[in-house]
């Protein structure tokens, strides 16, 4: 019997504008300039504020690919700074950092069926959680499902910026079922990526449901229990139950 349903955010709960990368840069730093110039300090001019945030970016993602530990914009924002002589403890940056906030946001679209989908999961007794790949903190992921009305049907968020392991890894998956106290057994997993979610859920003994996006379907060695286009779907799979064979 599935007793839990954990779900990924991006391209799965929310839709993410995939945007230039000089127009996310834009989002992220010029804020935090701004709130940097606010509070009296002295950063270069912006085009070269930016320009430090980017290498800074950059080479993060590459470290990050290496060793399969997920990047922490604040710590990105820290040593950025740092190259500019502006020494802030990590507290701090984290704090210019949510300048950003608002204007991520921006960049953020709810799917139109989320509140529907999970209100009647919660109503029908399944216990909801979160397991997602993100830089962002998890303050700033958790501010956005508030403005959304989403926070208070989640038990548990797992975000790989706070626990440094990165789906498809095993360990963020058991973060949340530790936090759950729930077997693996009776939770599904639904995603958007064959490889992040389908396999690294299934890998821990979890049924999976795959968000079909055609361009993203690619062969992995964990084929989904279910494909669905629309959230929707998702309670009457539940109520259907996915048999002994996967």
């Amino acid at each position: 019997m599935i007793e839990a349903v954990l779900f990924d955010l991006g391209d799965t709960l929310v839709h993410f504008d995939e945007t230039d990368p000089g127009r996310l840069l834009r989002h992220c730093g010029g804020p935090v300039h701004a709130k940097l110039l606010e509070l009296g300090h002295n950063p270069p001019p912006l085009e070269s504020y930016l320009r430090y945030i980017r290498w800074e970016c950059g080479g993060a993602y590459l470290v990050s690919r290496v060793t399969q530990r997920e990047v922490q914009l604040a710590r990105v924002i820290q040593r950025a700074h740092a190259r500019m002589n502006l020494n802030f403890d990590l507290a701090y940056s984290e704090e210019l950092l949510a300048a950003s906030f608002p204007a991520l946001e921006s960049l953020f679209t709810k799917d139109p069926q989320a509140n529907d989908v999970i209100a009647e999961l919660s109503g029908d007794g399944y216990r909801l959680g979160i397991v997602s790949n993100t830089w962002l903190p998890a303050s700033a992921v958790k501010g956005y499902l508030d403005h959304q009305a989403l926070s208070p049907f989640f038990e548990t968020c797992v975000y790989s910026s706070a626990v440094r392991y990165m789906k498809p890894h095993r360990e963020v998956f058991r973060c949340a079922l530790g936090a759950m106290n729930i077997n693996p057994e009776r939770t599904v997993f639904v995603g958007d990526r064959l490889d992040n979610d389908v396999m690294g859920a299934a890998r821990v003994g979890m049924r999976t449901i795959l968000c079909l996006h055609e361009h993203k379907m690619r062969r992995f060695g964990s084929q989904p229990d279910r494909i669905i286009r629309e959230l929707r779907e998702i309670p009457q799979i539940l109520r259907e139950g996915f048999g002994d064979a996967r």
